[in-house]
């Protein structure tokens, strides 16, 4: 690896530097075009690691900070697929050293090191574009959505990219799943806790499963802050905290596209 100077130190439980490349990588698309969007953002400090990534294809947001014990504090940009395919490759129950340079950031585990390249640019917050305010907020079982929606994915698959989406309703404590494509159709309720307005929108199939297989808790909450955009998040973490935000889609005159 390349000789590394005036480097910044870090130290931080292997597992949690694994679990939030893993979870904020799920919205990447290597194929991107700007380059810093194939990026996680990693910042440690006051306790916690927090991850951040943005899909700019559709839009979507992640930030996943779980608390940790660390020593040092900083944040850096690197490439997400190929780093989370090397931390994959890695069994450690041990702390990760991080030593963060002009240009580059080094991992030092289990007697390997392994030096990249950063990313250089300025990373957008994306915790001050998660909305605090709301018109609607549900609660449901997470298992329960992610089967409902396996289905309506099964359903789609002849569809082109842009069409694989599911209208979903809420009203009176039900979340109404409604797809029509070539294929035929689909209806299926799950059920909910509704607090706030009914609502009408229509998401990416993908876009929700991503999220909610990103979650390890048995309960999520979605909360709509107007109809063309979700964000998802657990229900009551305990050590971490995720959420997700998702914009709707439209579809018309046999078209779809992102709702500004």
């Amino acid at each position: 690896p390349p000789d590394i100077q005036n480097t910044i130190s870090i130290e931080i439980p292997f597992d949690v530097l694994k679990e939030g490349v893993n979870t904020a990588s799920t919205i990447i698309h290597d194929d991107d075009r700007n380059p810093l969007y194939n990026c996680i953002s990693i910042t440690i400090e006051k306790g916690e690691a927090r991850f951040e990534a943005i899909d700019s294809l559709y839009r979507r947001m992640i930030v996943f900070s779980k608390s940790c014990k660390h020593t040092g504090e900083g944040t850096f940009f690197i490439e997400a697929t190929k780093t989370k395919r090397l931390l994959s490759s890695f069994d450690s129950t041990k702390d990760v050293e991080i030593l963060i340079s002009a240009n580059h950031v080094e991992f030092l585990m289990d007697n390997v090191s392994v030096a990249m390249r950063l990313q250089s640019g300025k990373f957008p917050n994306c915790d001050s574009y998660m909305p605090k305010q709301y018109l609607t907020a549900v609660k449901f079982i997470r298992q329960d959505m992610i089967m409902s929606l396996e289905r309506a994915k099964i359903m789609a698959e002849d569809q082109k990219a842009g069409f694989k989406s599911c209208v979903l309703s809420v009203e009176g404590n039900m979340i109404d799943i409604n797809l029509n494509t070539s294929l035929g159709m689909l209806f299926e309720n799950v059920l909910c806790t509704q607090k706030g307005d009914n609502i009408k929108s229509a998401y990416r199939i993908e876009s929700v499963l991503d999220a909610l297989k990103s979650m390890n808790n048995d309960e999520v909450v979605v909360t709509f802050p107007k109809s063309t955009i979700c964000m998802l998040q657990p229900h009551k973490p305990t050590g971490y905290t995720y959420k997700c935000l998702i914009p709707a889609v439209r579809l018309n005159d046999g078209s779809e596209e992102e709702k500004k």
